[in-house]
């Protein structure tokens, strides 16, 4: 599992192709607009790493059992019925 500091690098590194109001961006980690949602998408993973916070920043993969950041878990949905979750 990443740090903060792994995802914003691997943010540089993956150099994503995206735009905003028509303007190119060359960097989300450093534009105005995105810095502000990367800083906290780097805590989630730091949350994550921290033993005090562990159970709400990290889960287990339904995939690969593997400990990941809870919140960049795919969603799923638990189907409530008079006698309980199912």
């Amino acid at each position: 599992m990443k740090t903060g500091a792994e995802y914003i690098q691997s943010l540089r590194q993956l150099k994503p192709t995206v735009y905003f109001r028509g303007e190119r961006i060359t960097s989300v980690v450093d534009h105005p607009v995105f810095r502000p949602h990367v800083a906290a998408a780097a805590v989630t993973y730091d949350l994550a790493h921290d033993a005090r916070f562990q159970d709400l920043g990290a889960a287990t993969s339904h995939l690969t059992g593997a400990r990941i950041n809870r919140f960049m878990r795919r969603a799923t949905t638990i189907l409530w019925t008079s006698s309980g979750p199912s």
